[in-house]
């Protein structure tokens, strides 16, 4: 094929040392032999091309075809070229003259010359000794023949700047605050031009900052002992930080981290790749280094806004909160310019409940970037997780009117509709969580799912798809199927399969690994109240009963019990540390001291894991206990335990769904920002009869319930 471009005459020139161009055609002149046309700004749409596949055939003008040019003159010394402004069209990219004149005036060892087409330069910069050649240049080329000879070319976002790139010519490019789409908010190179590295100002209007991380790298460049010494020893650290990039995208986080410190070994400043070695070091648990790697960023960059962010998180993570508090806060205070930034602080400062401060920072991320859905999100979450449930659905219904498919809205306004009590709606809006990326992990069983219609002569599959807690709780429902369905079959987690054989309306209950024999229909335990049409969740209980107790299980609670004791209370105070909300619902054990001390009482241990930590906590403090945590081998023995019990105390875990299903008298302890099903406020619910609520005040306070 033939490629004809079209040019300005000013550029021609140069575009026919273009590789692969067979002819130039000057603008404005008519073309009648081509079959095709296509803007050139359109040719990486048309190509479908991404930032992995941008072509990397630099030089990609005809180098060897560029004569020598004697303009330079003889000199044993570094050259370098300078544009500081692109002209009137865009101000905010100019680099004022006296912040040139500041990088000029310190590098005495070598050339300056500079490219701008104006026929005189400030007085102050030729003082310096800068050498003008914009005066002597008629086109590109011209200016592609100086280039060429240069060491190093300085340019603010101009053309010269992308001739340079494109010639393969080591380029430094200033950068105001909010560049061009073309270089990616805080990123140190290009990924249109390998040669090419970015020196962004820190905060709006900041050339200063600018000018001084310039100067801080020529001294670098001038003392290398080579003219290419610099730029290999650049382009060396860059090949490392990039595969640890491909390394970490594959979640191999100890491949990255060796990566990345080769290129900080090779450049102690490459704070790029010091913050994803940190961030690689705290996806693979390894977060004292990462909060190490972190602080030493911020003493290199201290405007980094994300290294804050992350320390942050990775102080949280690690226990440290009052640190993770204070790291957060000391960001807000600062002047953040960046939608991310105050996104990322909004989601560290929710993760340690602090909702007005992460709902401040979500407003003011929006503030910068309206349309940023996933910030309107995060800010409709916060709101519910505050008990502004009326302003999360507010929320919610904006974000879906301009983007209704959105599957992680229609989750989050599932959860503010049930929270608030408006279960019709919540129910329909719940079934999006089979869109979510993070959709329910467990395989569907094959065949067709029920639509809610009369089969009478059929057979029903109900499985279930979250936790035990939900399963317990949702169980309920099939009792509303009499007369709707012919027989249930139902599959669920093995710790509760001989539990729930007990539960009316079942004709078999299989586990999740059991074969399963032929049924007509499917249907998730979850969704049954929306196939159902219902509003109310009350129901008559019990629904679930107990078996008698194995005698040797028996005997260590009837030896345990005394004359004295008045009551004897089933306790739970954790669920399982791998649920994401546990580190929200579980209480540190020693703030039940004061109750445990009670010589009236004897507790019987619910919990399936015991720590040794919370068995020390026992023997010290609680009077009469029973720990069974080895004998509870499933919820059938569980519901045993309880059956013996005169009331349960239990976070929102699955032993108080358990006790509530049973009719038992249960006391669940509540964080401020409840699971849905226990609404906002109330200390009774119609979930369970016998159960009460003892809610957190504010969020973390323990202590008061």
């Amino acid at each position: 094929a033939f490629v004809f471009v079209e040019a300005p005459v000013e550029i021609a020139p140069l575009i026919k040392l273009a590789k692969g161009v067979s002819k130039v055609i000057y603008q404005d002149v008519e073309v009648n032999d081509c079959d095709y046309q296509v803007f050139l700004m359109n040719l990486p749409y048309v190509l479908r091309t991404t930032i992995s596949t941008i072509p990397k055939n630099i030089p990609y003008f005809a180098i060897d075809e560029i004569s020598e040019n004697e303009l330079l003159g003889p000199t044993l010394k570094k050259k370098i070229g300078l544009v500081w402004s692109g002209g009137e069209s865009d101000k905010r990219r100019n680099m004022p003259v006296n912040f040139i004149s500041r990088i000029v005036s310190r590098h005495r060892d070598v050339v300056f010359y500079s490219l701008q087409k104006t026929p005189v330069i400030p007085e102050e910069l030729q003082r310096f000794g800068v050498i003008h050649l914009g005066n002597r240049v008629n086109n590109f080329l011209d200016t592609a023949k100086i280039v060429a000879q240069l060491d190093l070319v300085i340019s603010v976002d101009t053309s010269v700047a992308h001739l340079a790139g494109a010639l393969g010519k080591p380029v430094w490019v200033p950068l105001r605050y909010a560049g061009d789409w073309r270089y990616p908010r805080g990123m140190e190179t290009s990924p249109w031009y390998p040669s090419m590295r970015l020196f962004w100002q820190e905060a709006p209007g900041d050339w200063s900052g600018v000018a001084d991380n310039i100067n801080k790298e020529l001294l670098k460049f001038a003392s290398s002992s080579s003219l290419n010494e610099f730029q290999a020893r650049y382009g060396e650290a860059r090949k490392h930080f990039e595969l640890g990039l491909s390394y970490i995208k594959d979640n191999l986080f100890e491949l990255a981290i060796g990566e990345f410190k080769k290129a900080i070994s090779i450049d102690v400043e490459f704070y790029e790749a010091r913050y994803n070695l940190a961030l690689a070091m705290q996806n693979s648990g390894k977060l004292d280094e990462a909060i190490d790697q972190y602080r030493e960023i911020i003493k290199i960059k201290p405007d980094f806004e994300d290294a804050y962010v992350n320390l942050a998180v990775a102080l949280s993570e690690k226990g440290f909160l009052k640190e993770s508090v204070e790291c957060a806060l000391n960001l807000l205070r600062r002047d953040i310019c960046s939608s991310e930034a105050y996104n990322n602080l909004g989601n560290t400062l929710r993760k340690l409940d602090l909702y007005d401060e992460a709902i401040h920072c979500y407003k003011k991320a929006l503030e910068i970037k309206p349309s940023n859905i996933e910030t309107r999100i995060n800010l409709a979450n916060t709101l519910r997780e505050s008990a502004k449930v009326d302003e999360a659905i507010r929320e919610f219904e904006m974000i879906l009117e301009s983007d209704p498919d959105n599957a992680e809205a229609h989750w989050g306004l599932a959860m503010a509709l049930l929270l608030s009590g408006d279960f019709r709606r919540g129910w329909q809006e719940y079934e999006w969580r089979w869109k979510r990326t993070l959709r329910p992990r467990v395989a569907i069983p094959p065949g067709e799912f029920w639509q809610g219609q009369n089969i009478q002569d059929k057979i029903l599959l109900l499985f279930s798809e979250q936790g035990f807690g939900d399963t317990i709780h949702f169980v309920r429902f099939i009792g509303y199927l009499k007369g709707k369905v012919g027989k249930i079959f139902l599959r669920c987690q093995r710790e509760l399969v001989d539990l729930l054989k007990s539960v009316d309306g079942v004709a078999a209950v299989f586990s999740n690994d059991d074969e399963l024999p032929d049924y007509d229909y499917k249907a998730s335990l979850m969704s049954l109240p929306y196939l159902l049409g219902l509003g109310d969740v009350g129901i008559q209980t019990p629904y679930i009963s107990a078996r008698q107790l194995a005698s040797d299980i028996l005997n260590k609670i009837l030896l345990a019990k005394r004359d004295n004791m008045q009551l004897v209370v089933g306790i739970t105070w954790s669920g399982n540390p791998e649920h994401l909300n546990d580190r929200k619902r579980s209480i540190p054990l020693e703030l039940f001291e004061p109750i445990l001390n009670r010589s009236d009482v004897l507790f019987l241990v619910l919990q399936k894991r015991v720590s040794d930590e919370d068995l020390k906590i026992l023997s010290k403090n609680c009077r009469n206990f029973v720990e069974l945590s080895r004998d509870l081998v499933n919820f059938t023995v569980t519901a045993g335990v309880i059956a013996h019990c005169d009331l349960v105390l239990s976070v929102d875990t699955a032993v108080a769904h358990l006790a509530g299903a049973m009719g038992k008298e249960v006391w669940t302890l509540l964080p401020f920002a409840p699971d849905w099903r226990w609404l906002c406020d109330g200390e009774f619910t119609s979930l369970y009869p016998g159960m009460r609520l003892f809610r957190q005040k504010k969020p973390g306070d323990w202590r008061g319930v």
